[in-house]
């Protein structure tokens, strides 16, 4: 945990804490909604024309999710002792949770890999699902699950992924060579 961590946690507790829905909000954003962009993610590959273009942005996706959540995201949590703050500091998260490590977020490290190839894919489709996987990242905060710096990290191993498998992808798989 870093030293503006627990300020930024407090602020985003405390408005939970005082707003009508925001249970209801945390629920639907902070676990419900990874399901739906999971779902309208593979959806949308599978309406991609072309099997050359289906392989190229189906492997981008799911190379870039192995390095970042699979392992990344696990040498992370296997050298560092960051418990979450539901934990520190003795709260009842919104959300149920295992009291594992929480840095970095697996969470913003699964779907912003997803997020940049739906970006890739579609600028217009991808800001909105980038949004929303940053939206999913201030409800785990709010709801407990997670220091903003877990969030921050998830996101920066994410994109790291991405754009190392990105270039890593041979020539021969891109879209329209």
């Amino acid at each position: 945990m870093f030293s503006w961590d627990k300020p930024i946690f407090d602020f985003f507790w405390e408005l939970n804490q005082s707003l009508f829905l925001a249970n209801w909000f945390l629920i639907f954003f902070g676990n419900i909604l990874a399901y739906i962009l999971a779902f309208v993610f593979a959806v949308r590959l599978l309406l991609i024309k072309g099997f050359k273009s289906q392989a190229y942005y189906f492997s981008l996706a799911v190379l870039s999710l192995i390095l970042s959540r699979g392992i990344i995201t696990e040498l992370f949590r296997f050298f560092i002792d960051s418990p979450r703050p539901f934990v520190s500091l003795d709260l009842t998260p919104i959300l149920s949770q295992a009291a594992t490590n929480s840095m970095p977020s697996g969470h913003m490290a699964f779907f912003i890999p997803l997020g940049l190839t739906a970006l890739y894919l579609n600028r217009s489709w991808g800001t909105r699902f980038l949004i929303l996987v940053l939206l999913m990242g201030v409800a785990r905060i709010a709801a407990g699950l997670h220091w903003p710096s877990d969030i921050l990290a998830g996101i920066l191993i994410g994109v790291a992924s991405f754009y190392f498998v990105k270039t890593l992808l041979s020539r021969r798989l891109t879209p329209g060579a």
